[in-house]
């Protein structure tokens, strides 16, 4: 019977031996950049709804015309999350 060591190594054309790689830290860091972007997402969502109220009355817009602005947003933020 084989030790569990001997099924984690590799031999190639040329017979030499290769051990397993050691796991990469490569998915935390996709990890930290996917939690990073979605938190600025977070906050640039939020931005548009605290600025609304002065936005709408610094150019004179009824609620109805804010709500077709941030419509449109929150609309074009959402086409650009398809590839």
């Amino acid at each position: 019977m084989t030790g569990p060591e001997e099924h984690d190594l590799t031999l190639t054309p040329d017979l030499t031996v290769l051990r397993p790689e050691a796991p990469t830290t490569i998915r935390w860091r996709m990890c930290a950049l996917i939690a990073v972007a979605s938190f600025s997402a977070y906050l640039l969502r939020i931005n548009m709804s605290v600025a609304g109220g002065p936005m709408a009355a610094d150019l004179g817009l009824s609620p109805v015309q804010l709500g077709v602005v941030l419509g449109g947003f929150a609309w074009g933020y959402a086409l650009f999350q398809f590839p």
